[in-house]
C-alpha cells in the first residue's frame, strides 16, 4: 500500500524468517491475522504464534514470537486433519471450519468478532452462534473469512453458508460487513 516503504523502514527486520515446528511436522495450511499466525499441522494439531496468542487452556493470553501447539484444540466432529476443512485468523483470534459445517472459534473478542453473542474474549473453544444467538449456532458453513485491521477498526468474520448466503458478524465500521447500522457491533451473525 501507500505507506508500504515508511512501514518497511521501520521494521525491526526486513528479512524472511523460517517458521519452526516440531521435528516431524510440516504446514498443512495456514491463516494470518493482524500479528496472528495459525498453523494446522500434519499432525492434525493447531500452532499459534502473536503477541496476543490463547492456547485454548482457558488462561489468558501470552506473547508469543515462535508457533506453540494450542493446549486445547478444537473439538471438530471427526479427529485429527478430517475434522478440519478450513482455518482462518483475524486480531488475536482463530477460526476453524468444522466439516460438520460450524465454526469453533477462540481468542480475542472485544467487537463480538467470534459471534458467540458476546464481546468477552474466549480463552476456551466455542461456537459461532453459541450463547444464545436467534438462529442458534450457525451451521451448513462451507467458508470463512475473518478480518482483525491494524487500527483496531474491522474486527469482523464472514461466512458463506450452502445455500450460498453470507452471514457476518463484528464491527460494522463504515458497514464493512453490511449491517443496517454504521459502527454498530453485531456479536451474532446478521441473519
Amino acid at each position: 500500500g501507500p505507506n508500504a516503504t515508511s512501514v518497511r523502514a521501520g521494521a525491526t527486520s526486513n528479512v524472511f524468517n523460517t517458521v519452526t515446528l516440531p521435528t516431524g511436522v510440516t504446514a498443512v495450511d495456514f491463516a494470518v491475522g493482524y500479528r496472528t499466525l495459525l498453523i494446522l499441522g500434519s499432525n492434525g494439531n493447531l500452532y499459534a504464534s502473536g503477541d496476543q496468542m490463547y492456547r485454548g487452556n482457558a488462561t489468558g493470553s501470552i506473547n508469543q514470537t515462535t508457533p506453540l501447539v494450542l493446549v486445547t484444540q478444537p473439538p471438530t466432529s471427526v479427529a485429527g486433519l478430517g475434522g478440519i476443512q478450513q482455518i482462518e485468523a483475524g486480531r488475536s483470534s482463530y477460526y476453524v471450519l468444522d466439516v460438520d459445517g460450524t465454526i469453533h472459534v477462540l481468542g480475542e473478542n472485544s467487537d463480538g468478532q467470534l459471534g458467540d453473542n458476546t464481546t468477552t474474549d474466549r480463552t476456551s473453544w466455542t461456537k459461532v452462534g453459541a450463547g444464545g444467538c436467534s438462529g442458534g449456532v450457525l451451521d451448513n458453513v462451507v467458508y470463512i473469512s475473518a478480518v482483525g485491521t491494524h487500527d483496531e477498526n474491522s474486527k469482523s468474520a464472514s461466512a458463506i453458508l450452502a445455500d450460498g448466503t453470507l452471514r457476518s458478524w463484528g464491527d460494522n465500521d463504515q458497514h464493512a460487513i453490511g449491517g443496517p447500522v454504521d459502527g454498530t457491533i453485531y456479536d451474532c451473525p446478521l441473519i
